[in-house]
């Protein structure tokens, strides 16, 4: 099964849905489902339950996604970002003129995804 059928997949989920999983010891990876950086960035996403903050965090991350693919000349999983992708991302983002306080939320998304995402791919084995 593709990404695509998977996201498709994840997205039939509701927010009470994850909220239960996460309750009863965490997301799991359904059998013979791979998981991918959809299913990492869908469930971080959705374990806000405010609307206004998931629609930040997917904005942030698809322009943190698109600085990486435009950078590598091809799109990179979430494993393979550096520390170098995330300091020119915030060079970026300060060269573009966004203020202090925008450019530490944007960070600070990032941080709790990648702190998100070691526990999500450890539930995974």
């Amino acid at each position: 099964m593709g990404n695509e059928a998977v996201f498709i997949q994840l997205e039939q989920n509701t927010v009470e849905d994850l909220t239960a999983l996460e309750k009863n010891g965490g997301l799991k990876k359904p059998t013979g489902i791979p998981a991918t950086d959809a299913d990492l960035t869908r469930a971080f996403i959705l374990k806000s339950h405010s609307s206004e903050t998931r629609r930040t965090y997917k904005t942030t991350l698809q322009t943190f996604s698109r600085f990486c693919q435009m950078r590598h000349c091809k799109k990179i999983s979430f494993a393979e970002v550096t520390f170098t992708d995330v300091t020119a991302w915030r060079d970026w983002l300060i060269k573009e003129g966004k203020r202090p306080h925008t450019i530490s939320t944007k960070l600070a998304i990032l941080r709790s995804l990648f702190e998100y995402g070691r526990a999500f791919w450890a539930s995974l084995v």
